[in-house]
């Protein structure tokens, strides 16, 4: 079997997946699979696995998060289990070797303990980052992706102990990866120990001074669960927006390419086959209008400020200070005032930051609308031209 092949295949399924998900997570991401696989080359190459056992590996790497496209993280090894299974069947490979890889996929569960050499290196591949100098920021991302996830943001005391625990629990399988990986994970740990201490002797040397935070009894400063739920939402408009900008892409690029063949290949031989004039005008008129409104959806779109003679004032709080629209008629003076005005007033605030949300809300619409429009064309009419060229044929 051409486990080269197959194994090409997977990685682009994987791509796809996702970059078609709901939504784009700071860690458990396509990067992130990547870099398990290259992590489990590493040791696939170390231990010689043989050729199965190697296509084993990598599709378990490949395959360990992307139920995450599919749902909660929680749970996702099982979903991603069931994908895998479901793919890996489609290219007709043999249920003993579906299942060591499902085996290996459900094998990255924290709770769950590796049965062979396989399950071993998948484990170790998955949590490589922890031995390396990698392992800061990618503790950030997982913090950013619960926020994003839960709508919660855990205060970074309690992430450091809860790391501080992980990191103290862990164990790394494989030889290779112990000699190789233990050492700078001791570092990270107790990099992460030191700054916990810090912290406790810093709140031992400051006894209770106050009995509940300032900015907890101000009323013009943000609550933070506020602070999340804009953060939140306003992440989650840039996401659907470089999601439908990619989507729009991939129609640009595929009409591109039909184009490009019929305009070189078939129209040189209507003079062959009159009957196709009709349906390749048919395909060229919808290849045209879906690319017009796939451009539309990603054409950039500049606003003009207000007209002369209504510039926006200092003393105007209806001027939207986060919409670059409003605020580009406004001198650098004026728009500085402005803001630390905005700062101070948590009412004026949160109102700019709605008006942000709602503007960003109107750009997504509009761009969904052209982009359903591309899709709507290139689906029927693809199919009316398929039927064009099929009665063309039969005449």
């Amino acid at each position: 079997m051409d486990y080269s092949t197959i194994l090409t295949a997977l990685h682009t399924y994987i791509e796809q997946s996702f970059l078609a998900a709901e939504k784009q997570l700071p860690y458990h991401n396509f990067e992130h699979t990547k870099a398990v696989v290259d992590a489990a080359s590493i040791l696939s190459s170390h231990y010689q696995l043989n050729e199965e056992d190697s296509f084993i590996v990598q599709s378990a790497a490949l395959f360990h998060d992307v139920g995450i496209t599919h749902g909660e993280i929680k749970n996702h090894e099982q979903r991603s289990a069931q994908i895998a299974e479901l793919w890996l069947t489609e290219q007709q490979i043999a249920a003993e070797t579906i299942e060591k890889i499902k085996n290996c996929i459900l094998a990255t569960r924290i709770t769950s303990k590796p049965q062979n050499l396989n399950e071993q290196i998948i484990c170790d591949a998955d949590l490589w980052n922890l031995g390396t100098d990698t392992f800061t920021d990618n503790q950030k991302k997982v913090r950013q992706e619960i926020a994003l996830m839960e709508g919660r943001e855990i205060e970074k005391g309690v992430w450091r102990s809860q790391i501080i625990e992980m990191l103290k629990s862990h164990q790394y399988f494989t030889d290779y990866a112990k000699n190789t990986l233990e050492t700078k994970k001791e570092e990270n740990l107790n990099q992460l120990l030191e700054k916990q201490e810090k912290k406790l002797n810093k709140e031992a040397e400051a006894p209770i001074i106050k009995t509940k935070k300032e900015k907890d009894t101000d009323p013009n400063i943000p609550t933070r669960g506020i602070e999340t739920m804009f953060k939140v939402t306003i992440h989650n408009h840039l996401e659907l927006s470089s999601m439908a900008d990619a989507k729009a892409n991939i129609m640009i690029s595929v009409n591109s390419i039909i184009v490009s063949v019929v305009l070189s290949v078939l129209v040189r031989r209507l003079e062959e086959f009159p009957t196709m004039i009709i349906p390749t005008c048919i395909l060229l008129c919808v290849n045209v209008v879906t690319i017009v409104f796939a451009i539309l959806t990603v054409r950039p779109k500049i606003l003009k400020g207000p007209p002369p003679g209504k510039q926006p004032v200092v003393s105007d709080k209806r001027v939207n200070l986060l919409f670059f629209g409003e605020f580009n008629k406004m001198s650098l003076k004026e728009y500085t005032v402005k803001m630390k005005e905005m700062m101070r007033e948590k009412d004026y605030l949160y109102e700019n930051m709605i008006n942000n949300i709602y503007f960003m809300g109107i750009v997504l619409v509009k761009k969904y609308q052209y982009l359903r429009l591309a899709y709507n064309v290139f689906m029927y009419g693809f199919i009316i031209a398929v039927l064009a060229f099929s009665i063309a044929v039969f005449i």
